[in-house]
């Protein structure tokens, strides 16, 4: 350990009284029963591969089902002739409870995975029951038109939008079953799940598949679609084949007689029966026999049957081959436990020096004597000492001379009472390397049990480059000052001289504007008309020149007035601007919609300028509107207000919108629109004042709508 200028000794806690996890994994993860996960090792890749392949074909199902009913393509929605169709709630259920799948099935699952799957599987279980609900009590809550429209009637719903009763059945199942996967509870529970929902799937499928639409004879909301059917299968498959090594599965991949009995039977259980349903089925509409209904029972009841005889048979024989292993297995453990013992002290001891040696800080090791007993490569680089040169030598070594002797005691003081602590907090450290040259360290202490008795870990870091960089922000800070004071005289400056612009430029205005009105007044008859023109122009020249004045002063003044923020009403505010607007030119008709209740904290002179400025532009640029229409209100972008004033008046290009906040800049004409170009750039300043930011939208001839926050 390294102790230089320490006045008292820093309180902290012992390195064990903290133990997070790094690896970011979720300690609640289901975790494999011991002895289940010995299966046979190709057939838990293949399925573990099979389900993330069968979790994209949901999610594929449920992407192509939405591009159908969005762009009206009948192929992607339902099949050929079927009463049915797949409904935008459906599809959008299947593909979150693929996503779901995809983020459950790989293991080990992260917390954020975890979380964000476990939601998905939650809104999918809450979009099932809301529809049983709706079915049961003849009720609409309103989710089966939330996404997408679907208008009265369409291929024979009943109800428009709505999934059919044995989807909606499916979706909690499996919403459930893909929560459950993401807890500690037996992955069996949710393989049950997973089985009753895919026989419910493939009872449609089936149909489908031999050309009986059978459930439509139930009525339309209970036949499912072949996108739901075939989504909702491919779920079912995944759920159970992601935990291929536990529940119902393990007798199927374990690495027993039973396991490859089950691995060679399931496919010939799941395929023959199709197989001869199909050759039945050829052979009843070659008018030889039977109904499209009673082939596709009769292949159903042949998958059941051969499925369930498979499964009991491969457990039975699992369970054989476990208890024949049994013996064995318990002969071996106590040989396993001695050895595990022994290559677990050594695992271990190797770890922590790969630990120590890895470590990005030089780690030294002292006893209780002072010595160094364990030096790594951080160490030897910082200090420039060969790592046995160092090994055995007294830490003060490394100390700067000046701090030998007083270490000493604050060495014997820690070692009577350890604790881990960091070391340095507002003092200033420093170490000696080889070379005798100084450099600023910071060092944490932490105390260490061993055989040999007590060892201090001295973790020392350098920090010469923070230092540096403290030293550059400091230099920073003082030129941040002096720009300051500059910046104050500037502004001072720009009073005196807006002071003079006001007092000193408005008198000759008004003597130029007082005597073209005398001449127009005295002598206008002995001028011919365009004469009187010209005295004319000269006085709106100046007038203008004097609203620009104003305004230029205004807008100065916006910059310095101090802003005292207190409750201010918007709403009022924009119903005091409306009214005075109204009352200039009370014969224009202009409809005025004005949110209620909108209120925020700000300056009320200022927020007032915002507000008369961009209603009264939109006053303006309404004005050749029959019909014109001004509002204000307030919606919420990324969980903020955001406040905004829209009109249909003359708008603008959008292309040209970056010039709108600018000085003096305009997009209209002054025969078209007056103004002088500073009313926007006012409103900008004032918003930024507020800790905002202002925008705007608008097309020619179609309105505008102006767009600001507050802080």
């Amino acid at each position: 350990m390294i102790l230089m200028e320490e006045t008292k000794p820093v309180a902290g806690r012992s390195p064990t009284a903290r133990e997070d996890r790094r690896d970011g994994t979720d300690p609640t993860a289901a975790v494999p029963a011991r002895g289940l996960t010995a299966g046979h090792p190709a057939a838990v890749a293949a399925y573990q591969k099979a389900a993330a392949v069968l979790a994209g074909g949901a999610m594929l199902v449920g992407v192509l089902s939405l591009v159908g009913l969005i762009w009206g393509l009948d192929a992607l929605t339902r099949i050929a002739g079927s009463t049915s169709s797949i409904k935008a709630n459906a599809a959008v259920s299947i593909l979150l409870a693929g996503v779901a799948l995809w983020l459950l099935s790989r293991e080990p699952i992260g917390t954020a995975r975890r979380r964000i799957g476990q939601g998905m599987a939650l809104l999918v279980v809450l979009v099932g029951l809301l529809t049983l609900v709706e079915f049961a009590f003849g009720w609409s809550i309103g989710i089966d038109q939330a996404l997408l429209r679907e208008e009265p009637g369409a291929f024979g719903t009943r109800y428009p939008g709505r999934m059919a009763i044995a989807a909606a059945v499916d979706l909690v199942l499996l919403g459930a079953a893909l929560f459950l996967l993401g807890t500690r509870a037996p992955a069996g529970i949710a393989q049950w799940l997973a089985c009753i929902a895919g026989l419910i799937s493939l009872l449609p499928f089936t149909g489908y598949l031999y050309g009986a639409d059978f459930l439509s004879e139930l009525g339309v909301q209970v036949q499912m679609s072949l996108p739901a059917a075939a989504g909702l299968l491919l779920l079912s498959l995944g759920v159970l084949l992601a935990r291929p090594d536990q529940g119902l599965m393990t007798a199927i991949t374990s690495d027993t007689s039973g396991g490859a009995v089950s691995r060679r039977l399931l496919p010939a259980a799941l395929l023959l029966p199709l197989l001869l349903g199909w050759i039945r089925l050829s052979g009843q509409r070659a008018g030889l026999y039977g109904t499209e209904l009673g082939l596709a029972v009769f292949a159903l009841a042949n998958i059941s049957t051969l499925v369930v005889l498979v499964i009991l048979n491969a457990r039975r024989l699992y369970e054989a081959d476990q208890r024949r292993t049994r013996d064995e297995e318990e002969r071996e453990r106590l040989l396993r436990r001695e050895q595990a013992a022994r290559a677990e002290a050594e695992a271990a001891s190797a770890r922590f020096r790969g630990l120590v040696e890895s470590g990005p800080d030089a780690i030294l090791m002292v006893d209780e004597e002072g010595r160094i007993t364990l030096v790594n490569s951080q160490a030897e680089r910082l200090f420039g000492y060969p790592r046995e040169e160092l090994l055995g030598k007294p830490v003060e070594v490394l100390v700067p001379e000046r701090f030998r002797e007083r270490h000493v005691s604050y060495r014997a003081g820690y070692v009577a009472a350890p604790r881990t602590r960091p070391m340095g907090v507002g003092l200033d450290l420093y170490a000696l390397r080889r070379d005798g040259t100084e450099l600023p360290v910071e060092i944490s202490l932490s105390p260490l049990s061993t055989e040999q008795g007590l060892q201090v870990i001295a973790g020392i870091r350098d920090i010469t480059a923070r230092k540096q960089a403290e030293e550059q922000i400091r230099s920073l800070n003082r030129a941040l000052e002096q720009r300051a004071a500059a910046l104050e005289a500037t502004n001072k400056e720009l009073e005196a001289f807006s002071y003079s612009v006001s007092h000193d430029l408005r008198a000759p205005l008004r003597s130029i504007d007082g005597f073209s009105q005398a001449l127009l007044e005295d002598y206008g008859d002995t001028l011919d008309a365009m004469g009187q023109d010209y005295l004319r122009r000269v006085r709106a020249a100046t007038q203008r020149m004097g609203q620009l004045i104003d305004d230029i002063l205004k807008l100065s003044r916006i910059t310095r007035v101090e802003m005292r923020s207190q409750t201010v009403d918007l709403s009022a505010l924009a119903h005091a601007v409306a009214e005075e607007l109204q009352q200039r030119d009370p014969q224009r008709r202009v409809e005025w919609r004005i949110a209620e209740g909108v209120t925020v904290q700000g300056d009320p002179p200022l927020l007032r300028v915002v507000l008369e400025n961009l209603l009264g532009n939109a006053w303006k640029f309404t004005s050749k509107r029959e019909e014109a229409r001004i509002e204000f209100g307030v919606l919420r972008q990324d969980d903020q207000p955001v406040y905004y004033v829209r009109d249909n008046g003359a708008g603008f290009e959008m292309a040209r919108v970056d010039k709108l906040f600018r000085s003096f800049q305009r997009l209209h004409t002054e025969e078209e629109f007056p103004g002088t170009g500073i009313g926007l750039a006012t409103v900008q300043r004032i918003i930024l004042r507020h800790g905002g930011r202002i925008w705007a939208e608008g097309a020619v001839g179609q309105g505008a709508t102006f767009y600001f926050t507050l802080s």
